[in-house]
């Protein structure tokens, strides 16, 4: 029966049990999957993609649990949700799992494990303590990496070559802009991969000449938030820094660049936004970019935030939920989503509501079990690549 099903509708299932992994009335989820895998070639081979792409690992003693990964901008940045799996099932998709999250039991894993692996994400903040040269050495075949922390120590293991990155085709690193300024101009060059990915923090307006280029980067993407130390003034100096980032990377056809900036409410609201229309409007991009900047204004609870609001509207603003407004506009080169949230200051002794993702004993992992291949299904193939 499932050999018939339609692809789109093989994928649709096979979504739909990893979803269901999260109810824990509905816990063999990755059984069902399997019995699917093994109905047909069809069915095999979409399972064997979508674990590659939908299923991650967490490592644990000399071995690994299942989760959750939902990778953006072809990029996997971490590794969520346990899912449930049998000690049976696990064996099978051990076999099709490409995406590890790092932590102290990595080293532990079975070669056979880390023999499939093509994306580590260092998901943890470690400060600047990680040995990230050794443990890079021993994946040299690693194609996807995301990094959150230890940017100082991996950029002087790039320049120095104690890091070297021949076979990477997607990079994420999380990094300040003077972090950032210093990949775009260390010699020797930053071998920049053909997906980048920066997840930036802007503290202050950078001003340094960029004339490095890096023609191997095809696809780019700018995540930006920008502190709230930053006065508006010099966000817009920031804007006027995009051009020459952009030119960085010629061989990019379109990018995407994501901006968020909380700020509180001035009077000049609305000309501060015309004057970065003005910008776009003469702006000297190579290329077309998408533009999505979120932009919060804060008011003081005791005052009326409807002039805000109304304000925003003469500019040709629409509601788009309460306290919501977006603006789409096209410019010669960029396209523009702007979305402004207009909030009142909270009370400092207004405490935020904090969400933890629980540890599941139910989850049962090859955690009591030697690594034994002639247990696991050893005709399965690597998935094909997508």
């Amino acid at each position: 029966m499932a050999m018939s099903l339609p692809v789109h509708l093989l994928d649709e299932l096979l979504d739909t049990f990893r979803n269901n992994s999260r109810d824990p009335q509905k816990s063999n989820s990755c059984d069902g999957m399997v019995r699917l895998a093994v109905s047909g070639k069809e069915p095999l081979l979409r399972f064997s993609s979508f674990v590659a792409h939908k299923i991650g690992a967490r490592p644990t003693t000399n071995s690994m649990r299942l989760a959750h990964i939902d990778p953006e901008d072809g990029i996997c940045d971490s590794v969520g949700f346990e899912i449930p799996c049998s000690y049976e099932s696990l064996a099978v998709f051990s076999h099709f799992v490409r995406v590890f999250e790092h932590n102290t039991k990595l080293e532990s894993l079975p070669n056979s494990l880390k023999e499939n692996m093509t994306d580590l994400v260092f998901d943890h903040y470690y400060g600047d303590s990680l040995p990230i040269a050794a443990i890079l050495k021993k994946l040299p075949l690693m194609e996807g990496l995301a990094l959150r922390s230890c940017i100082p120590r991996f950029l002087t293991g790039v320049k120095n070559h104690t890091i070297r990155l021949r076979k990477l085709l997607r990079l994420q690193l999380s990094l300040n802009v003077a972090q950032f300024y210093e990949a775009l101009t260390m010699k020797p060059k930053f071998p920049f991969p053909e997906t980048s990915k920066f997840v930036m923090t802007v503290d202050k307006v950078p001003t340094k000449p960029l004339e490095l280029r890096f023609p191997a980067v095809k696809k780019l993407c700018l995540n930006v938030t920008v502190t709230i130390t930053v006065a508006i003034d010099s966000l817009l100096k920031f804007f006027k820094q995009l051009p020459l980032i952009l030119r960085c990377f010629p061989n990019v056809d379109t990018h995407v660049i994501h901006i968020a900036f909380q700020h509180e409410s001035t009077p000049q609201n609305v000309a501060h936004i015309n004057e970065l229309y003005r910008f776009l409007e003469i702006a000297d991009f190579h290329r077309n970019i998408n533009i999505e900047y979120k932009e919060q204004i804060q008011y003081d609870a005791r005052f009326n935030s409807l002039p805000i609001i109304n304000n925003l509207k003469t500019i040709g603003f629409k509601d788009n939920a309460e306290h919501d407004s977006l603006i789409v506009k096209v410019f010669p080169r960029v396209q523009l989503f702007h979305r402004i949230i207009v909030n009142s200051k909270m009370d400092e002794s207004e405490e935020e509501e904090e969400y933890h993702s629980s540890d599941d004993d139910s989850v049962q992992t090859f955690s009591d079990h030697s690594w034994d291949e002639d247990e696991a299904i050893s005709f399965y193939k690597k998935p094909d690549e997508v």
